[in-house]
């Protein structure tokens, strides 16, 4: 209550909208993924576009800020540590329940995930990159703006260089959560 939401219909200042939305906004580091791990009892990683929930979790992962911690491990290890101790459920819905595997491959069965939207340039603005990635190293260059070709080429490179391709691995089998619910004579 009382709390005005960024718009973006044309009659409020853009700016101020970034502003208001970044407020809003938790800062996040590796510390604070590893605190939130250790103080809950469950873990439930919703639904979305799974290439760009991959690369976000294997990017942050990969941080080398650790809070001060010594022997620190990425927050995904933490996951798959807690969840072995007991102390920790994982439940996912669609993309989080393919996060839960030991790959992602069958993102590829879905269909409907776009592979390039988040190396967009306009998406810069509100996304929250790791320390290690800037606007320049991570997002496709202004020119290339719309050009499919260089923002999937852009995407692959850091799926490689991040190794998003792997899932949290918390379960052996490859999870594929959807359905095709047209009937068809095939089926």
């Amino acid at each position: 209550a009382g709390i005005s939401l960024p718009s973006f219909d044309g009659t409020d200042d853009e700016s101020e909208a970034i502003k208001l939305f970044y407020d809003y906004s938790c800062p996040i580091s590796p510390a604070l993924l590893a605190d939130t791990l250790r103080s809950v009892s469950g873990y439930y990683l919703v639904g979305g576009n799974t290439y760009t929930m991959s690369l976000f979790h294997h990017m942050w992962d990969q941080q080398q800020d650790n809070g001060g911690e010594t022997n620190a491990i990425g927050h995904m290890q933490l996951l798959r540590n807690l969840l072995a101790d007991g102390t920790l459920f994982y439940l996912g819905h669609s993309a989080g329940a393919i996060m839960s595997g030991p790959n992602i491959l069958t993102a590829t069965f879905k269909g409907i995930d776009a592979f390039s939207i988040v190396t967009q340039p306009y998406n810069a603005p509100f996304l929250k990159l790791p320390p290690s990635e800037s606007a320049d190293t991570f997002f496709a260059p202004d020119k290339d703006k719309n050009n499919l070709s260089k923002a999937r080429t852009k995407m692959l490179e850091k799926m490689n260089e991040y190794g998003a391709w792997r899932g949290y691995n918390v379960v052996e089998a490859l999870s594929f959560p959807h359905y095709d619910s047209r009937p068809r004579f095939a089926s």
